[in-house]
């Protein structure tokens, strides 16, 4: 999420923090772009398939431009 409290990107993982350390080394990504001012989590239950599913529900409802 930005200043603007826009959400800019939406990713699914099972280790949230080597997740954000790729992310944060990753200069190329497009979410960069956006200064990025906060992270939110959200822990799913359910395994990989019950994480998809929720992250392409958070994708069809913010459209983050960095999913796009």
């Amino acid at each position: 999420m930005n200043a603007k409290k826009q959400m800019i990107y939406i990713g699914e993982t099972d280790d949230f923090k080597r997740r954000m350390a790729e992310h944060q080394a990753d200069k190329t990504h497009s979410m960069h772009r956006y200064a990025p001012a906060l992270v939110q989590a959200e822990v799913v239950s359910g395994g990989t398939d019950a994480r998809r599913k929720r992250e392409s529900a958070l994708i069809a409802e913010y459209a983050p431009p960095c999913n796009g």
